[in-house]
C-alpha cells in the first residue's frame, strides 16, 4: 500500500487513477493528486471583535490567536459576524490538511481584500468585464409579453426587489425589459459602479 503524502491507495485504485491520468493528458488528475499540502498547523480557531478598515467594528477569525492574514498579508477584517463565523467553521472543518478547495468563502473574502480593496486594484477592469453581461442579466431580462402571465408575474414577484434594491443601492434607475436592450451597459460607463 501507497502510504506517501498521508493518504493509501489500493492496487486497483493505482491502476484507476493511472489510467485517469494517461487519459486526462497527466493532467489535472496528477496535478490535484500530487499536489503539495500544507498540514493544519492551529488547533483552536475563533472569532473577535476587531477594528475594521475605515473606522468602526469588524470581525476577525483567529488562529490559535493570531488574526488571519490574505495571501497579500492583509489582516483580514469582515464586517458581518455571520460571514466571519461561517470562515471559521471552514477553518475549523479543516483536518489533518488544509484543503484551501474547500474553503470557497475565504477564497472569496481573501480575493475582494486583496484584489478589490487595496490602492493597486483590478476592480475597474472587473467592473467593465461584468458590465458587458449586465443587459443580459436574467434580472432585466424578462420573458415577453406575448408569454404566459402567471411567468411574468412570477418574475415580477421574485426579481423586481432585486432591482428595487439595486436601484436604491447605487442611485439608478434599472427597468426591466422583454427586448434586447444594449443600452444599459452604457448607464454606467460614465459612472463607476461602487459595491
Amino acid at each position: 500500500r501507497n502510504t506517501q503524502r498521508g493518504f493509501s491507495m489500493s492496487a486497483l485504485s493505482r491502476t484507476h487513477y493511472a489510467g485517469r491520468t494517461q487519459n486526462a493528458g497527466r493532467g489535472l488528475v496528477r496535478t490535484l493528486w500530487n499536489a503539495p499540502r500544507a498540514k493544519r498547523f492551529y488547533k483552536e480557531v475563533t472569532i473577535k471583535e476587531v477594528a475594521a478598515a475605515g473606522g468602526g467594528v469588524g470581525y476577525g477569525v483567529h488562529l490559535d490567536g493570531r488574526l488571519l492574514r490574505t495571501p497579500a498579508k492583509n489582516e483580514l477584517s469582515l464586517k458581518s459576524r455571520s460571514l466571519a463565523l461561517a470562515v471559521a467553521k471552514e477553518w475549523d472543518s479543516q483536518t489533518k490538511f488544509i484543503l484551501p478547495y474547500m474553503m470557497p468563502l475565504m477564497t472569496l473574502t481573501t480575493t475582494v481584500k486583496d484584489q478589490l480593496q487595496t490602492a493597486q486594484t483590478i476592480r475597474p477592469q472587473l467592473e467593465e468585464g461584468m458590465l458587458q453581461y449586465f443587459q443580459s442579466d436574467t434580472v432585466c431580462f424578462r420573458s415577453p409579453d406575448s408569454e404566459d402571465f402567471r411567468l411574468k408575474r412570477a418574475e415580477a414577484k421574485h426579481w423586481d426587489p432585486i432591482l428595487s434594491w439595486f436601484n436604491s443601492r447605487f442611485g439608478t434607475n434599472v427597468q426591466p425589459t422583454g427586448k434586447c436592450n444594449f443600452m444599459i451597459y452604457n448607464l454606467f460607463r460614465s459612472r463607476p459602479l461602487i459595491v
